[in-house]
């Protein structure tokens, strides 16, 4: 555990169990103030490609994409086979094929 002691009797914690940290990126807005506060020198960040994984029965796989732009193509692409499932199949049943498909 890492205590931050800063003026104006403000104090930080940092138990160094964190999973997610918005702005660690140094070309992010956020980045400054966690500088500031002593939160990301010398620290080592990773960066996921993935925030999480939902697996539905067997293979039916929904990703939640770090990087928006990622996400973004995705969740096209998702709609597409949605799209092009629900023409095919009963609605009731899109969403299912189209998660299949990964």
């Amino acid at each position: 555990m890492v205590e931050y002691a800063l003026p104006g009797n403000v104090r930080v914690t940092l138990d160094g169990c964190m999973h997610w940290l918005v702005g660690s990126s140094p070309g992010n807005n956020f980045y400054r103030f966690w500088e500031e506060l002593g939160a990301v020198q010398d620290r080592r960040m990773i960066y996921h490609e993935e925030y999480a994984r939902v697996e539905v029965m067997e293979a039916k796989v929904f990703i939640l994409y770090t990087d928006l732009g990622r996400l973004e193509q995705y969740m096209k692409e998702l709609a597409l086979r949605i799209k092009m499932s629900s023409q095919s199949s009963s609605k009731g049943h899109a969403l299912a094929l189209a998660l299949t498909c990964q």
